[in-house]
């Protein structure tokens, strides 16, 4: 019956891909993502909680399209108490910073834009929840739909193998003599292998206090400078900055990225508990699968962003922002993380397809970072004939249009049904070599 099946789904997409050759653009592998809320105990920044706010917006944050999703069950999770974050400290000194040193008050200073140690409770809190939580069973459980009686089958590998099959890796398949499997085989280790779980804490928060906050630690340092210019000028300084910081409110985002470690050695430790043609799921929930720790990243955005969208419309001087500015706020910055973690991890980097060449435009835009500096190498696939891997090589660098970024980030005034049937994207300067349905990668800058 397998055997019938895959024959027949080959068949199926063997007809789609000859059928859809001129119109669509080639499918290929994409990594698949699964989003977790943490929430921790920490005090609240100003007199206002947001918290209602930030658990809407996270309900209503879009999955990022450049990703597959693996929905499973765990969702959310609570963090603990860590000590260290901007929020912390500001209600730990809101009395006054007491006899502190010049020392531990410019380590102060440097520990709110860099909070390592927080960072690192985060990092060690979800390490522990993905273990105890058995997060890897459930995304293989999800994969190979594992059922509690320990039955299986592989009908999602057998989708999204197919889906990321070309049609030439199809028309290569149906004439070997192993025809019916060697799509399944060559993609679907590739496929887990590929799969990330984030962990994103949110927080949103009125800017005048953090900006007080500031000011007054750079009243407190001056006071240990020896100079009386030297320790008027680091007021007026702060003052200055304290009066810019102070308007409006932030959003902030901490998300810690994992990939699971889908390697020979857990491949093999899995498809050991496989007896017959069912699963021991007493063997298999007893083992440790590994994740591998991608990186952390942070991201603020402010509602007085002059690119905000809904500010100039809402108003920012006074008073609680109208729930549209704060959602619309927390999600774009949650995007912006995002980003971030694209930009500074090869692994994790999507790649993009060239949507159309008159003019040349990638699907991709400022929500995914994109701005007039970004550069693209324009990748060519090549299989290598011994193992049937597939390679991506550079064969050209893209540079975008100036001015000409796609605006795709989240936005409650936007229509999204109101484009006409023009196709959108991030228009880049014209090369020969780049044709529809090619893939780019955005390349870091050194």
């Amino acid at each position: 019956m397998k055997k019938a099946f895959i024959t027949l789904a080959i068949c199926c997409a063997t007809a789609v891909l000859a059928n859809a050759q001129d119109t669509e653009l080639p499918a290929y592998n994409r990594s698949s993502l699964h989003l977790i809320l943490l929430t921790t105990d920490e005090p609240t920044i100003g007199e206002t909680s947001f918290n209602e706010d930030i658990l809407k917006a996270w309900k209503e944050y879009p999955f990022p399209d450049k990703y597959d999703q693996i929905a499973i069950d765990y969702i959310e999770d609570y963090g603990g108490k860590p000590k260290g974050s901007m929020m912390e400290l500001i209600d730990r000194y809101k009395d006054g910073f007491g006899d502190l040193s010049f020392d531990k008050l410019k380590e102060l200073q440097n520990t709110l834009g860099n909070n390592k140690y927080y960072n690192q409770q985060l990092i060690d809190t979800t390490m522990m929840l993905l273990e105890s939580n058995k997060v890897a069973q459930q995304l293989l459980r999800k994969w190979y739909n594992i059922k509690d009686d320990g039955s299986y089958d592989n009908s999602l590998l057998i989708e999204k193998s197919l889906y990321s099959a070309t049609q030439s890796d199809v028309a290569n398949a149906t004439s070997t003599a192993r025809g019916e499997n060697i799509i399944i085989d060559n993609m679907s280790d590739d496929l887990i292998a590929h799969t990330f779980i984030s962990f994103s804490k949110l927080a949103f928060y009125e800017n005048e206090p953090v900006a007080m906050f500031s000011k007054k630690l750079a009243y407190g340092i001056a006071e240990f400078l020896p100079n009386p210019v030297a320790q008027e000028t680091t007021r007026s300084s702060a003052d200055v900055a304290y009066q810019t910081a102070k308007k409006g409110y932030s959003a902030y985002t901490t998300t810690v990225l994992y990939q699971l470690d889908w390697n020979d050695s857990t491949m093999t430790m899995f498809y050991s508990a496989f007896e017959g043609d069912k699963i021991n799921m007493e063997k298999f929930n007893s083992m440790v699968f590994p994740f591998k720790f991608i990186g952390i990243e942070t991201a603020t955005s402010s509602t007085v962003d002059a690119l905000g969208g809904l500010a100039d419309m809402v108003g920012i001087e006074a008073g609680k922002p109208q729930s549209d500015l704060i959602q619309q706020t927390i999600i774009r910055n949650i995007d912006k993380v995002f980003a971030k973690m694209q930009y500074n991890y090869d692994v994790f980097k999507p790649l993009v397809p060239i949507i159309s060449t008159e003019p040349l435009l990638a699907d991709v835009g400022m929500k995914e970072g994109i701005d007039d500096k970004s550069v693209f190498d324009l990748l060519e696939v090549v299989v290598d004939p011994s193992t049937g891997e597939i390679e991506y090589k550079t064969i050209a660098s893209l540079k975008v249009v100036k001015g000409k970024v796609w605006d795709n980030r989240y936005s409650l005034l936007n229509d999204e049904n109101s484009n006409n049937g023009e196709v959108k994207g991030t228009e880049l300067k014209k090369n020969k070599k780049a044709v529809k349905g090619m893939l780019l990668r955005q390349r870091t800058k050194k």
